[in-house]
């Protein structure tokens, strides 16, 4: 079973990217969705994500429907044996898998190339490492992606992800190129299919926040609500750690608050005294699904 049939956490894209913390995110194992495999002359017709790089060659296809597909948006690590990640999103809907074959490395690497300025000059980088800062490449092949010929070094992969918008193509896209363990060249495509984010009506709502999991157009929307339409901004913070007693956890979220909310107003552009910070210690219920001692909601307020 793959991670993408396995996980499932309940925050979605709205409710931000995943807080991190002193210990990394669990990855629960929970089934969700089912793939069905498609040979190469079926995919066209069945998978409409039809941006190729030059000189890949299809390998396989595969569509799976599930009501939350994880998007990773970390490197991978291993704590006492299990498969952890720091940050992802997920994304309800179907997702369309690519595995291509490239002839050799310099085709790889012109894909690698080619995917992430499509990314970058269309969309938002979310994430993105090369290398053994990703992780194992035979977790990535067999627990991630459930393709065994992914498999290779670790100094031999790159993983990147993010939203894309090129005016046809709107959701999320995830690419994984290696050089497996029998000099093969692959490069591994997802994309979910999903509207542009609304960070604005999604903060009205709530959303996880941490330091690093706002985008540049997130932010840019964010200080225009704040400016333009006369709205304010305030974080709750919330610190539930079994060692420390009411007062402590109490102060621990007020640190942790102010620390966040000094970086959020940088990045705003307005003084931190401007962000109203709530501090709850213990006294809340940590997001279903995640493992965290501390955690931050931000909202916006009319």
């Amino acid at each position: 079973m793959s991670f993408w049939q396995g996980n499932r956490l309940t925050a979605s894209r709205a409710g931000g990217s995943l807080v991190k913390h002193s210990s990394v995110l669990s990855l629960l194992l929970i089934l969700v969705g089912v793939s069905n495999t498609l040979n190469a002359s079926e995919a066209k017709a069945a998978a409409p994500f039809d941006i190729l790089a030059p000189g890949s060659s299809l390998v396989k296809a595969s569509e799976q429907d599930a009501s939350l597909h994880p998007i990773v948006l970390s490197s991978i690590k291993r704590v006492s044996n299990s498969l952890r990640v720091e940050r992802q999103t997920n994304i309800s809907g179907v997702r369309q898998n690519y595995l291509y074959k490239l002839a050799d490395k310099q085709r790889l690497d012109g894909a690698k190339t080619f995917y992430r300025e499509l990314l970058v000059k269309q969309g938002d980088l979310e994430f993105q490492c090369e290398e053994r800062s990703c992780g194992s490449s035979n977790d990535w092949a067999n627990k991630v992606f459930a393709q065994r010929n992914l498999a290779g070094r670790d100094s031999n992969q790159s993983y990147f992800a993010g939203q894309l918008d090129d005016g046809l193509h709107q959701g999320w896209l995830s690419v994984y190129a290696v050089t497996n363990a029998r000099r093969e060249h692959y490069v591994y495509v997802s994309f979910v299919p999903a509207p542009p984010r609304d960070i604005v009506a999604d903060a009205k709502r709530g959303v996880l926040y941490e330091q690093d999991n706002l985008s540049a157009k997130d932010i840019e929307q964010l200080a225009a609500a704040l400016s333009d339409n006369g709205l304010s901004v305030s974080l709750t913070v919330f610190s539930k750690q079994a060692t420390l007693s009411f007062a402590e956890n109490r102060s621990a979220s007020q640190e942790m608050g102010g620390v966040l909310a000094t970086k959020l107003a940088a990045d705003l552009g307005i003084d931190t005294a401007k962000i109203e910070v709530v501090s709850m210690g213990s006294l809340g219920q940590s997001p279903i699904g995640l493992e965290v001692e501390q955690w931050c909601y931000l909202y916006l307020h009319d």
